[in-house]
């Protein structure tokens, strides 16, 4: 399950998002879990990011896992995956990650991926294991981005 919340006025496809995190979720063995998908500009992230991470700027993707004494534990939604639209369509800034130019909707769903992986427990905090989320969002972009 995946619940959208569009801030903007580009159509994000709610079944490609459905589909890679079906796969991710699958993979990990959290079949009938969901996430909040909030797709937001520049504005709305940067006051985000301040807000729950002390950084005064903009970023592309922020991950908060439900996991508090507010959310019960039977709830199905696991966390929310707050995406800059913005900030995904400055491809030229993703090309060393790729490799190559892709496009912002590619870029947007690979967003997606990596938060997904952030809500099962990957960080990225050490260069390494950025990089190994790189690696494992472009597998699951490669086998069920379509």
């Amino acid at each position: 399950m995946v619940e959208l919340t569009n801030h903007t006025n580009t159509h994000i496809c709610r079944r490609k998002a459905l589909r890679l995190q079906s796969a991710v979720f699958d993979f990990y063995k959290l079949k009938e879990r969901g996430v909040s998908l909030v797709v937001v500009g520049d504005r709305k992230m940067r006051r985000l990011n301040r807000d729950f991470r002390g950084i005064d700027k903009t970023t592309d993707v922020l991950t908060f896992p439900i996991n508090n004494e507010y959310q019960p534990v039977t709830d199905k939604l696991i966390g929310e995956i707050f995406i800059n639209l913005d900030e995904a369509k400055r491809t030229h800034k993703y090309e060393s990650i790729f490799g190559r130019k892709r496009s912002y909707l590619y870029i947007f769903y690979f967003l997606f991926v990596h938060g997904l992986l952030h809500l099962v427990g990957y960080n990225d905090e050490k260069e390494s294991d950025r990089k190994a989320m790189i690696v494992l969002g472009e597998h699951f972009m490669a086998k069920y981005y379509k």
